[in-house]
């Protein structure tokens, strides 16, 4: 394939791609700090007067006392008892976030999960808050920048070693040479990172559209929780005995009367880069027994890596530097798409100029003047 037809290609994939990067790179530039937005939208209830023991149990009891159909996951908890515990509520038309006293199971919070700050911004970033439709139009975007990217590595591949040296120097005398260096320097500095944002992404999009069409129009199922016949605090007592190095974060009670109690978490050896969703331990919610314990150093590559696509993705490891360094790389496809479409409108513009100037000659050899 020659070089103009690879241009070309990373040309119209680029545009095509270029606005709804914009949204998409600027909603994850925003969500890299999730955590530390839902810590300041919170903080009047995360953090309690308190000395007594902490109590899941309770926690669970009250919540499934006011919302008995919903289903009902512990996102966040610790053995601190100044902490809040966070849990979260689903059902097919409905998600809510709870925060209950460490103790003594009062709830002090109730949100809609979409009216806070980074969940309605992830909404936007996977779906455009356009359901089905959006989630197909993001996941179309991804194929498209990747595409771009690939196309533009292998356009641009003699300039890499160039700019990687610094031996492209910097033209700012126009706005189109400005356009025209910056997207070759962004480009090229950001093209690993954006190449694993792209990659990533396209894959978690990929699931997030697969489960969307398979339930459209279908509805789902609502939760059928089972009442609460073992102690979620006896069973984690029981899991630091058989499991000292197992660190449990995330506990899902049972949707249905079949299901199990499922609890997600680390292990000491665990890469950092695993998802912390990536080791399961399933219990029996009538008898608190373990039913299967899942861990993934036991997996083979392929699973290993796959559970790497989320923390990739979502910077769940590293600290603050990590995070600046995704704040700055999410922050390049808009600027990509912005300086790519000044090129192509420059380029456009001087096409037709020439277009013009050729008319202009042709008529003046025809007429003699």
């Amino acid at each position: 394939m020659s070089k103009k037809i690879l241009y070309t290609w990373h040309k119209y994939l680029g545009l095509f791609s270029g606005l709804l990067l914009l949204v998409v790179g600027l909603s994850g530039t925003v969500l890299v700090f999730h955590q530390e937005i839902d810590e300041a939208e919170f903080a009047p209830y995360l953090k309690v007067e308190n000395t007594q023991k902490v109590s899941i149990d309770r926690a669970l009891k009250s919540v499934k006392a006011q919302f008995p159909e919903y289903a009902v996951r512990v996102r966040q908890f610790s053995e601190e008892p100044t902490s809040a515990l966070w849990l979260g509520l689903r059902k097919p038309d409905d998600r809510k976030f709870v925060l209950v006293h460490p103790s003594n199971g009062q709830i002090l919070y109730t949100v809609d999960t979409y009216s806070t700050i980074s969940a309605w911004m992830l909404k936007l970033h996977y779906a455009l808050h356009a359901g089905v439709a959006g989630r197909i139009l993001v996941f179309l975007t991804g194929i498209l920048f990747l595409g771009s990217l690939i196309t533009g590595l292998i356009v641009y591949r003699k300039s890499l070693v160039k700019v990687f040296l610094w031996k492209v120097k910097p033209n700012f005398k126009s706005w189109r040479a400005t356009s025209s260096y910056l997207h070759r320097v962004v480009g090229v500095w950001a093209l690993l990172f954006n190449l694993m944002m792209a990659i990533t992404g396209v894959w978690l999009s990929y699931s997030v559209v697969t489960h969307g069409i398979k339930t459209f129009g279908k509805g789902q199922a609502s939760p059928e929780p089972p009442a609460m016949s073992t102690s979620v605090d006896g069973v984690l007592a029981d899991l630091k005995q058989m499991y000292p190095d197992f660190h449990p974060s995330y506990i899902m009670w049972p949707k249905s009367e079949n299901a199990s109690i499922r609890i997600f978490g680390r292990r000491q050896e665990d890469s950092p880069l695993w998802s912390r969703f990536a080791n399961i331990v399933s219990v029996n919610h009538l008898t608190g027994k373990v039913e299967k314990a899942s861990w993934i150093k036991d997996e083979g590559i392929g699973k290993q890596l796959l559970s790497m696509v989320r923390p990739l993705h979502y910077v769940e490891y590293g600290g603050w530097l990590v995070k600046l360094i995704y704040c700055l790389g999410g922050l390049t496809p808009p600027l990509l798409s912005i300086t790519g479409f000044l090129l192509w409108k420059y380029r456009r513009q001087a096409r037709k100029n020439k277009q013009v100037q050729q008319q202009r000659k042709v008529a003046v050899m025809a007429t003699g003047f």
